[in-house]
């Protein structure tokens, strides 16, 4: 049995930070089936409450299509009519079943700046597709993997019913579900679910990913030094549940904003390779190729997917957007950040990558990638 919950106020602090059931001040209205999820077609998965026991699924106006949106987890925060909580053994004995024609499927990964948002809206663009952009039931499954390495059955359930659950809406074309860079570290588990689909992962090198994020993710805040030393251990503490290369860090090992970032472009590039070399079929993309040929690359990737449809007129115009228009990563919204961009050290960035076993080089080139930017 699940519980129906009334929203009494939405109170998330920033729209990048995890998605929480903390997100919503809530009002329990009292019991409703749990079959509703697999029913009701505007209610979506939005977290997973470990603490609690409960998958926290999300109503939304039927209006709003979410396989629009630029950020899935933003938009069902913003939309959201109402809450209905279920406990987990319940979202994945129902989920567990669901069809779901994983040849039709599509995994987008990335190290995080490097075009993959992009990506997810040119799918968007194909008549039939639903475009499932950052859910973060994904970023919840690398946080669970994070605290109980043991429990490897139960996560692989988790997996297979958080997919399915997710790819219940219509979509004859196909579905593709990009999410946030962390992903990345369940992507063995997903391609062992689901081994016919196709993977894409995106990345740029270590020294542009490094000025573009400290840009990206400035927040405004203005912080005295001691607050800001707060707030990087307090960032470390988040992103050690989700980034596997930052938690094996020692904790007495002080982690500049350049050190942060470069575990973070490192972490996923880490796991591609180790994937790639396990025998996991997957192309990569630079984001140099979507600069210096951008529709080359959209139609490079879409077959590479076998979804490249015989009119590319509005895959063309997405190409001439603003992938985060409208949100708090457009161009707009980001080009006066400069209070991280201003700790940015490339030296440092060298030094610390050159201590690394596998990826040493800031200019690394991925297995299998797909690069035209000299073309």
């Amino acid at each position: 049995m699940a519980t129906e919950y009334e929203i009494m106020d939405k109170v998330k602090e920033t729209p990048l930070d995890q998605a929480s059931r903390r997100d919503f001040l809530l009002r329990e209205k009292g019991p409703v089936d749990s079959a509703v999820i697999v029913q009701n077609p505007f209610l979506s998965l939005y977290t997973l409450d470990f603490v609690n026991n409960e998958a926290v699924f999300v109503e939304t106006p039927p209006e709003v299509d979410l396989c629009l949106e630029q950020f899935y987890y933003i938009a069902q925060y913003e939309h959201a009519l109402r809450v209905i909580g279920v406990p987990i053994e319940e979202m994945v004995s129902l989920g567990r079943d669901l069809p779901l024609d994983d040849q039709k499927l599509v995994f987008i990964y990335s190290t995080g700046r490097a075009g993959s948002t992009l990506a997810g809206q040119i799918f968007a663009q194909l008549d039939g597709v639903a475009n499932i952009s950052e859910p973060d039931a994904l970023t919840d499954l690398v946080a669970y993997r994070h605290f109980y390495p043991e429990n490897k059955v139960e996560l692989n359930d988790l997996a297979n019913a958080v997919v399915r659950l997710m790819c219940q809406v219509k979509a004859p074309g196909g579905h593709v579900i990009k999410g946030r860079s962390f992903a990345m570290e369940i992507g063995d588990i997903l391609y062992d679910l689901f081994p016919a689909a196709k993977i894409v992962f995106l990345y740029r090198d270590a020294k542009s990913y490094m000025f573009s994020s400290l840009r990206a993710y400035d927040d405004g805040i203005q912080r005295s030094e001691e607050e800001f030393k707060q707030f990087l251990v307090e960032l470390r503490a988040w992103a050690e549940t989700l980034i596997p290369l930052l938690a094996d860090v020692p904790d007495d090992h002080w982690l500049s904003p350049t050190a942060l970032v470069m575990y973070a472009w490192l972490s996923p590039m880490h796991q591609y390779v180790k994937l790639y070399e396990e025998g996991v079929p997957m192309l990569a993309i630079d984001y140099d190729s979507w600069l210096a040929a951008p529709r080359e690359t959209a139609v490079a990737m879409l077959d590479y997917c076998g979804m490249a449809p015989s009119d590319l007129t509005a895959v063309y115009a997405a190409l001439e957007q603003d992938s985060q228009a409208g949100t708090v990563l457009s161009r707009n919204a980001v080009k006066e950040h400069h209070a991280f961009l201003d700790m940015a050290d490339p030296d440092e960035l060298n030094d610390l990558l050159e201590t690394q076993p596998l990826i040493n080089t800031a200019d690394f080139v991925a297995p299998n990638t797909l690069s035209l930017a000299s073309g």
